[in-house]
This record gives structure tokens, sequence and C-alpha cells, in this order.
């Protein structure tokens, strides 16, 4: 039974971290699409992962490139 509760708990904060995502999203002044080609063209790499930012105080996204064998977040 205890099993059951957390699963529920987890169940509602991820609805909560869904909610708060979908917010910064639409007050956003630029897509996902943008900020990966804004830091792929900053690196010159690929982007392999890319997200809102949900803990910061700001909204920004979150990119990970990869250059030449290695990784790096670009906010």
């Amino acid at each position: 039974m205890a099993g059951t509760t957390v699963n529920l708990a987890q169940a509602g904060e991820s609805k909560e971290k869904e909610a708060k995502e979908l917010q910064l999203f639409s007050q956003a002044k630029i897509t996902l699409s943008e900020a990966i080609k804004a830091a792929e063209h900053k690196t010159g790499g690929k982007a392999m992962e890319a997200e809102i930012d949900d803990e910061s105080n700001s909204i920004q996204f979150e990119v990970e490139v990869l250059k030449d064998g290695n990784p790096n977040l670009h906010q």
C-alpha cells in the first residue's frame, strides 16, 4: 500500500511540473526550435536534448549540444 501512495505523490508532482512548463512555454519570447538553432549556431555542434528550465527564476531554455564528441549545456 505504501508504494501506491508514493506513486500517486510522484504523479501529482509530475502534473505540477508539466503545468509549470506549459506556463513557461507560453510566456517564452522564442520557441524551443529557435533556442536549438541558436545553440547549434553558437557552438557549431548538434543539439542532443532541449527543454525549458523550470528550476530558474527566469524563462530560459537548456540545450545540450554535442561538438567534437563532447556534450555541453547551453542556456
